[in-house]
């Protein structure tokens, strides 16, 4: 390989270089290909001008990609993304999007350290308490981590995008932002979209992080109505506890029909009693700001 900062990506040496990319090789034709001056030539070349990899021995290039290996010593809250896409062929591809792993602590369940909507509290402070709220009911406390499959922003608002992406995942966790209020809700037990039922999940729990009168976070466990515990239904996003304790609507981002109530399911806030509650935005009813749902998955 020949390393220069005027090149891109360039292989061998001895009679040129066996694949030589050019500088802003896009708009010129200086991009070539040499048969064996490193590399062994393909059968039927020899030494020199090769015309094997594209017809020609120059070339400009449509297009190029350069990935990197990252093993486990980077933390694995570098996973921002896994997805499954059905190609026509319906094989099954997962995109995996790594970020620079810059972190200065590590954590068990390690994916959630790069939500966008954890980003924007104190960072530090907030994950730790989320974590310790999900260590009991991880499935593996030491192999356990979070890969987000659904971000409202990026991926857009309707349910059934959130559907698509995020049923039969197993447990999520679900954040939610609405102005600078952030709560959620976590599920033992997978997303569907029909039909349309409650369903008990026997781990699961709600929680804020930051609401409207600055209480500390506090995680909010089921105390009735557990067979009511989610809501699956494909016109609905994330919605937790019976009447509901919350409830995200189709399209959240563009109504106020989201809301929360307490006491469905789930304990009451303290000071608070069940019915139409205030707690989490300042609001019953409200538009999100953005939203995130994160699986658990066994590295």
């Amino acid at each position: 390989m020949r390393s220069c900062n005027r090149r891109g990506p360039t292989f061998g040496r001895g009679c040129g270089h066996d694949i030589f990319i050019s500088d802003d090789s896009g708009n010129n034709q200086k991009s070539y290909t040499r048969c064996g001056c490193t590399y062994t030539a393909p059968s039927g070349y020899s030494t020199g001008d090769c015309g094997f990899f594209t017809g020609g021995s120059h070339f400009s290039p449509t297009d190029v990609e350069v990935f990197y290996e990252a093993g486990f010593d980077c933390p694995p809250g570098c996973f921002v993304n896994f997805k499954f896409k059905g190609d026509t062929t319906n094989q099954n591809f997962c995109l995996i999007y790594l970020a620079n792993c810059n972190f200065s602590f590590s954590f068990p369940s390690s994916g959630l350290g790069l939500s966008a909507i954890l980003r924007s509290l104190d960072y530090n402070q907030y994950l730790k308490v989320l974590f310790s709220y999900l260590d009991p009911v991880l499935i593996n406390k030491e192999r356990s981590r979070f890969v987000r499959c659904w971000h409202g922003k990026t991926d857009g608002w309707a349910a059934s995008t959130f559907h698509s992406n995020c049923d039969g995942r197993g447990p999520t966790v679900t954040i939610i932002k609405v102005n600078n209020y952030i709560f959620g809700g976590y599920t033992d037990v997978s997303w569907t979209s029909s039909p349309c039922a409650y369903s008990s999940a026997s781990k699961a729990f709600v929680f804020s992080l930051y609401n409207v009168k600055g209480y500390n976070p506090v995680k909010l466990t089921q105390y009735q109505n557990k067979k009511n515990a989610m809501y699956r239904c494909s016109s609905h996003g994330p919605t937790f506890g019976s009447r509901h304790d919350i409830y995200i609507s189709n399209a959240a981002k563009n109504n106020q029909s989201s809301y929360t109530r307490c006491g469905g399911t789930y304990s009451n806030p303290t000071g608070h009693s069940a019915g139409d509650c205030k707690f989490f935005t300042g609001a019953s009813n409200f538009t999100l700001s953005d939203i995130e749902v994160f699986f658990e998955i066994i590295n």
